[in-house]
């Protein structure tokens, strides 16, 4: 799952009020390795997994929380201690605040549009108005990781149910009802084995930096594993949805055989996975012509505000084809995921000419919005022709990355081209605004505007030819 986020800081009282890792911080369970260097190839797993979760009421429980929570335990998880601070694993660490909520604090409501599941915004207000907050936490060894985590999980809705509570996910930074961590946590885990992990785990994507439309993909979640969690820089909007599934595929493999054989080009397979949902979906998307693997270098990332205290992996495409970091991160997602792109032939009349007029009119309306800062999940495309190989022009799709002046636009190209070898994509180009044919908005709610000469295209019905 995406969570687009406007601003870094968005997160940053939950990363620090709610982060479970700071809880046993102490433990010493994980080493700082230089970032932009390859890791080390071996099993991956930190000494222990840490599910923590922070319980919100409305009202407060009739019971004892700590009673409740002590009988459930020694039903799900017998034999492993509850405690009230920092044992070796296994154990449950115990801790409850009241009001004023200083370590355990309740969002702002605005949060939760983006970390809310199930909510409603009468939930959301009476979880402003708790007196009391319980987080409970449970560190598992690395060998057991599965087994009592979903234990712990099935726990974390139990007493939900009992205290009627509201459940945030301290490594997620997500907040459920009860049905849907039920839905989301709890029906995709087999009794035995592992996990969906898409459904255990979020994926943050952002803009770090507010003069430059590169985003940044990072996990949440996969501390509960004993996991790395896995970070991606430098992507364009276009590539979301495709580099999101690679993310997923390097966790899922992480879940299932967490061992580096070679950093440098480390294999990950579709095939090679053994969880029947995940590789189930996954294979479905695939177009005829994707590999579905990919050989992908695997470095210590460099930590940002707001990261989760975990081991981060940064997922580098050195080994893809191509001269640019763009063109190498394309080539391997388009190999992997398999992709489809045609040339139509097309007469310039009337009607195209019109359409394409209007489209520049509206295009230039759109340059304040893009100069201001587009919204999370927001993009904008334009057509634009480059010149063949033998004669005439090819027009093909291009990311927007930056308008320094009304007159030229500086982008992403976001089609193969079929009639000019030096130009590949994910190729850094400039456009003319003069020269531009088309535009398409994407709206952060996922739907656009412009493509009006595309939906002419197709009454046209020229000649295709499909690559």
């Amino acid at each position: 799952m995406f969570a687009w986020r406007r601003m870094r800081s968005l997160c940053a009282s939950a990363a620090s009020a709610f982060s479970a890792l700071a809880l046993f911080a102490s433990a010493g369970l994980a080493a700082e390795p230089e970032p932009g260097e390859p890791t080390e190839a071996g099993d991956v797993r930190d000494k222990a997994g840490i599910y923590s979760v922070v319980f919100y009421y409305k009202p407060d429980p009739a019971a004892d929380a700590r009673t409740t929570a002590e009988s459930l335990l020694k039903e799900l998880l017998p034999n492993v201690p509850v405690e009230t601070g920092i044992s070796t694993p296994p154990c449950v660490v115990f801790e409850e605040e009241k009001a004023p909520l200083k370590n355990f604090p309740v969002p702002e409501a605005s949060y939760f549009k983006y970390a809310g599941r199930g909510l409603t915004g009468k939930d959301i207000a009476s979880m402003q108005k708790t007196s009391r907050a319980t987080r409970v936490a449970l560190l598992a060894p690395k060998e057991d990781v599965w087994r009592m985590g979903r234990a712990f999980t099935e726990f974390a809705l139990k007493y939900a149910e009992k205290t009627d509570a509201f459940i945030w996910d301290s490594a997620t930074r997500e907040c459920f009802t009860r049905e849907a961590w039920k839905e989301r946590r709890l029906e995709d885990w087999p009794a035995t084995g592992i996990p969906n992990i898409i459904r255990q785990i979020t994926i943050h994507l952002y803009q770090p930096d507010d003069s430059d439309r590169y985003l940044r993909a990072i996990t949440l979640g996969m501390e509960k594993f004993a996991l790395p969690d896995v970070v991606i820089e430098r992507l364009i909007a276009s590539n979301n949805r495709p580099a999101g599934n690679l993310i997923n595929l390097v966790c899922q493999s992480f879940a299932e055989n967490p061992v580096i054989t070679d950093p440098r080009k480390q294999k990950f397979k579709l095939n090679a996975l053994n969880a029947g949902s995940f590789r189930k979906a996954q294979e479905e998307s695939l177009l005829d012509n994707a590999t579905g693997e990919a050989t992908l270098e695997l470095l210590t990332a460099k930590r940002q505000d707001g990261d989760p205290a975990n081991q981060l992996i940064e997922i580098s495409f050195s080994n893809g084809a191509g001269k640019t970091e763009d063109e190498r991160k394309e080539q391997i997602l388009l190999t992997l995921w398999g992709s489809k792109d045609s040339v139509v032939g097309v007469q310039h009349d009337a009607e195209i000419l019109a359409a394409s007029k209007r489209a520049l009119v509206k295009l230039a309306k759109l340059r304040p919005t893009f100069q201001k800062g587009l919204a999370p999940g927001e993009r904008l495309m334009v057509k634009a022709p480059f010149r063949r190989d033998d004669e005439g022009n090819e027009w093909m799709w291009v990311e927007v990355m930056k308008w320094p002046v009304e007159k030229k636009l500086e982008g992403i190209l976001q089609n193969s081209p079929f009639y000019i070898k030096q130009l590949k994509a994910g190729a850094k180009v400039e456009v003319k605004f003069s020269e531009i044919f088309d535009y398409i908005f994407v709206h952060a709610d996922g739907t656009d505007e412009g493509n009006e000469i595309g939906k002419l295209m197709e009454k046209q019905k020229g000649p295709e030819l499909v690559k």
